[in-house]
C-alpha cells in the first residue's frame, strides 16, 4: 500500500502538536493528547465544586471552587 507523507503527516501518532488552549503552550505527541486534556492541562474546563460552573482549571481559587 502506498503512503503519502501528506496524509502520514495527518495521522501521525507521534506528530507533535500545540494543545488545544493557545494559552498552555505545550506541544505534545498527537497520541498523548487526549491525557494531557484530560488529566494534564492547568486550561482545562473543570466543574466547581459549589456552583458547578465550567472554569478553567487554572482560574479556581482554591481547589475545587471558583466562587
Amino acid at each position: 500500500m502506498f503512503v503519502t507523507t501528506q496524509s502520514h503527516t495527518n495521522s501521525c501518532e507521534y506528530l507533535k502538536i500545540p494543545c488545544v488552549h493557545p494559552e498552555c503552550g505545550m506541544e505534545l505527541k498527537k497520541a498523548d493528547l487526549t491525557e494531557h486534556l484530560e488529566k494534564e492541562c492547568e486550561y482545562r474546563l473543570t466543574n466547581c465544586g459549589f456552583c458547578k460552573r465550567q472554569i478553567n482549571l487554572n482560574r479556581m481559587k482554591v481547589p475545587d471552587f471558583c466562587c
